[in-house]
């Protein structure tokens, strides 16, 4: 098997990774290709945790279900697509993603680089082609792309959620992360830190102009976060998990509180370290009115915007 060249190899691998869904703590990523490749994946995010599956082994594709968020395949690797898709789809989680590498059969007059790679790859698709497999297949919101100047594909599907409300889909995603639920619990940074099995905590922000997501701040930014308050006490509520900082602010929209809550920043778990105050770990609203405590705001925690993960999808 000729694989492609380095260069364009790593150029197509930061392509695949602006597809990896959003994620909580820690990414479940499959990836179907050859060894060799996987060590370049795991560098791509810190979250990640790579399962990897060699085909050319031919052991039988047998996955437990709903075990991955993402899963990545070098198509131009793969022989047996049908198989492939059928053993990835029921493996995704609900809403996870597909992301297919294939060779491109109608690109143009190839370089030298890309010839030995184009004639030795297992299968070359089409755009069209692609949408229409991964459809049979059922996958939902098909997207194919060209990339390489058109000398590959990428096709990317994901597993139907569409039965599930919203509430019920971001309910489903945070039980996902099995963190536990600190709640009311007041903790040290070094205590959230030891709790948090990923490398990343998700806080509520108000930020002072509205920017897109993946735009790096200026300066002049800056982040105020929302901390609640018991008495003379003030903590800053992180959550583990994207899903459970969302299914926090879900409620507290419903309950029309906390106004003005714009953004929920992703931060390396080592940056609470400089966070001078106590947090409360994956919190949840209705625990809040129930058990009558941290009902109120304090004083926001200014955070530097720089600090934050920012960039992905």
């Amino acid at each position: 098997m000729i694989t492609l060249p380095d260069a364009l190899w790593r150029a197509a691998l930061g392509e695949l990774a602006r597809h990896l869904p959003p994620s909580g703590g820690t990414l479940h990523l499959l990836y179907i290709g050859l060894p060799a490749q996987a060590a370049d994946i795991a560098a791509l995010r810190a979250d990640l945790t790579i399962h990897h599956h060699d085909p050319h082994t031919h052991t039988a594709l047998r996955f437990a279900a709903d075990q991955f968020d993402a899963v990545l395949v070098r198509g131009d690797q793969i022989s047996r697509h049908a198989e492939v898709l059928g053993a990835a789809l029921p493996a995704l989680r609900l809403g996870g993603r597909l992301i297919l590498l294939d060779a491109a059969a109608d690109a143009p007059d190839q370089p030298e680089s890309l010839k030995a790679w184009q004639g030795s790859a297992a299968r070359q698709v089409r755009l069209a082609e692609m949408v229409q497999v991964l459809e049979q297949a059922g996958f939902v919101r098909v997207l194919t792309e060209r990339l390489l100047d058109g000398f590959a594909v990428l096709s990317r599907g994901e597993r139907d959620y569409t039965h599930l409300s919203t509430a019920e889909r971001i309910q489903h995603a945070a039980e996902r992360d099995s963190t536990p639920d600190q709640a009311l619990i007041a903790l040290t940074a070094a205590e959230v830190a030891a709790a948090v099995r990923g490398n990343f905590l998700f806080v509520l922000v108000r930020q002072a102009a509205r920017r897109p997501a993946w735009e790096t701040p200026t300066a002049a930014q800056h982040w105020r976060a929302l901390t609640l308050a018991e008495g003379d006490q003030v903590c800053l509520p992180v959550f583990s998990a994207l899903p459970k900082a969302v299914a926090f602010m879900q409620a507290a929209v419903k309950a029309n509180t906390f106004i003005g809550v714009n953004k929920i920043a992703k931060f390396p778990k080592h940056a609470v370290q400089a966070w001078q105050t106590n947090l409360l770990l994956n919190p949840r609203f209705g625990d809040l009115h129930e058990v009558g405590r941290f009902q109120a705001e304090g004083a926001p925690l200014i955070l530097d915007p720089h600090t934050a993960i920012t960039g992905e999808e």
